[in-house]
């Protein structure tokens, strides 16, 4: 199951272990709940739908990626998202493989440096990941389907024309603040970790400077915050071969345009309320369990 299914299952094995190892987790968000339940917001949502919400975070975290140099054909949800595309309809096996091929193409095409085509490329590279985490098939998608049957190579700016303007408005607004706030400078974008293949894939949002960052848009980030901070250590875990050497982890709230972070060993302390707790020896343990857990199929 990807980390996402496995946190919201109190009985998953990485619930429980994040449970019973991190049990002061929710303390220490009440330590820190004001600050972050004070900070302004910046960028209201424009809908009240959950589902626009949603897509406008992911296309957020999406655009991000791109603001730091990341080509879309690095990402193995992408090509897995563009072979759920290019499986959809009636179409033949030749038809089929001809859809995937210029899926492929258009993810390594590079984009116009536009604001308007990025904010609606991000979109649609969110309906990709959507379809790969099996979250439905987005009505614009048939559009990108349309443009891919056509001839040449396929490009950006005609197969993102049926993205909702208000919604890669939205993206550009908040991009806009979250460019200020995160400089142009060498950033990991979409980390994998060496445990995320036992968790059926996971990636994280941005590294930057030894600070693992997860982008969150929702108007009030304190009612989430123990599900955020449970995510968030969540990778931190995966990274078990100590591949990014990860410093400092937290969020960016992008509607308010703030970041925060903590020292890894202040958030391990805090937390699990163990006098000597190291990350790498949490890490060993969750490693394990991991393997024991392929080991027996459960």
């Amino acid at each position: 199951m990807p980390l996402t299914v496995e946190l919201k299952n109190r009985e998953s094995w990485v619930r429980r272990f994040l449970d019973e190892r991190f049990s002061l987790l929710g303390s220490f968000v009440r330590r820190i709940g004001s600050d972050v339940k004070s900070l302004p917001v910046k960028v209201a949502p424009r809908s009240n739908s959950g589902l626009a919400n949603a897509t406008v975070g992911k296309a957020l975290d999406f655009r991000l990626r791109l603001h730091h140099g990341w080509n879309p054909s690095e990402s193995n949800e992408l090509q897995r998202g563009a072979r759920v595309l290019a499986r959809q309809s009636t179409a033949t096996a030749g038809e089929r493989r001809k859809r995937l091929e210029r899926a492929q193409a258009l993810l390594a095409t590079e984009m116009p440096q536009r604001e308007d085509v990025l904010g609606r490329a991000s979109v649609v590279l969110a309906w990709l990941d959507d379809l790969y985490r099996g979250n439905g098939w987005p009505d614009g998608l048939n559009h990108v389907v349309g443009c891919l049957k056509e001839p040449g190579r396929p490009d950006w700016e005609a197969c993102t024309a049926a993205v909702d303007r208000s919604v890669s408005d939205e993206v550009g607004g908040l991009m806009e603040v979250a460019a200020g706030v995160f400089p142009r400078r060498a950033a990991v974008c979409g980390p994998a970790f060496a445990g995320s293949s036992w968790v059926d894939g996971a990636d994280g949002d941005l590294i930057v400077e030894g600070c693992l960052y997860e982008v969150k848009t929702t108007k009030a980030p304190r009612e989430k915050l123990v599900d955020a901070f449970r995510q968030l250590f969540g990778y931190v875990l995966l990274d078990w071969s100590d591949e990014y050497r990860l410093e400092r982890a937290g969020f960016y709230f992008a509607r308010q345009g703030e970041r925060m972070s903590w020292p890894m060993g202040e958030l391990v302390s805090q937390t699990t309320g163990v006098a000597d707790a190291t990350l790498t020896g949490l890490r060993n343990d969750f490693r394990r369990l991991a393997e024991s857990k392929r080991e027996t199929g459960n």
